[in-house]
């Protein structure tokens, strides 16, 4: 089966998200993904995706208050489960079938708990019932993502993988993600940067360029995804721009939309084409 390709729908141009669709579609993109939040109806946005023939991957999920599933004192926490529980539910309801989540969010923090897999047990039970794969995304502090991958993977067949390389070039500091979780991984979130650039990790290292802006090397990337034999469709998650100005993001912004995402299809296909091979 041909891979689709697929790229987020955030940060690009939201004041015109109709004609943002049809450049979309027209390049050549076989579909789009997007956050869920709590409070808005998603109801028109799939329907304009729908309508013009695009698909819809994945649903990323809210991940703001994912640290409080860690835990032991929170009062955050169920009702954050239960907000991660309607994700599920409108995922299930546009009949998607993964969620893309973040195992924990911040950089000072380095504490897994047994509270944590118990609250990510219930997430994955409660998919399990709507079959959804919750597919667990390498972020900020690598060992939360280790022990839920030592206690859940082989427990729940829907837990499962989303490969983030920005994250794994500057978050997880170059090491490889695939050769720890490469057979699980059902989805992708590909995208550049040039690491960490000072002392200490932050998120605006995490710049999301378009691949051959920074410093991932995409032919590695390609030969590592061939190793783990990952037959699913690519997806990419960039942004044109991001607080605090760069080269690269004033490039973006001079393009017009059309060479914006006709840059990010033309480097998937390459992927793409790379993998069939």
């Amino acid at each position: 089966m041909e891979k689709k390709l697929f790229i987020n729908f955030i940060d690009y141009y939201k004041d015109d998200v109709d004609h943002m669709l049809d450049i979309i579609k027209d390049v050549g993109f076989d579909g789009v993904n997007f956050s869920w939040n709590k409070g808005v109806n998603y109801t028109l946005l799939v329907n304009k995706i729908r309508g013009r023939g695009l698909l819809i991957d994945y649903i990323h999920g809210p991940y703001l208050d994912i640290n409080h599933f860690w835990y032991e004192i929170s009062e955050v926490k169920d009702v954050f489960l239960n907000t991660l529980k309607e994700c599920i539910d409108f995922t299930k309801s546009i009949n998607v079938d993964k969620v893309v989540i973040h195992p924990f969010i911040g950089f000072e923090e380095h504490n897994p708990t047994e509270t944590g897999i118990l609250y990510f047990e219930k997430l994955l039970k409660y998919a399990k019932e709507k079959d959804i794969l919750l597919c667990f995304e390498n972020v900020e502090g690598d060992e939360y993502l280790s022990l839920i991958f030592e206690r859940l993977f082989n427990k729940y067949d829907n837990a499962r993988f989303c490969l983030d390389t920005g994250h794994e070039l500057c978050y997880n500091r170059g090491v490889d993600q695939l050769a720890k979780y490469g057979r699980y991984l059902s989805c992708t979130h590909i995208n550049d940067n040039i690491g960490v650039t000072g002392e200490n990790i932050t998120w605006t290292d995490d710049l999301h360029y378009i691949p051959y802006d920074g410093i991932l090397d995409v032919d590695n990337l390609i030969q590592r995804l061939k190793v783990c034999e990952y037959k699913g469709d690519l997806s990419l998650e960039l942004k044109i721009n991001k607080t605090g100005s760069t080269p690269i993001y004033e490039k973006y912004i001079g393009y017009s939309k059309e060479e914006y995402f006709k840059k990010a299809y033309e480097v998937l296909v390459y992927i793409k084409n790379q993998l069939l091979k």
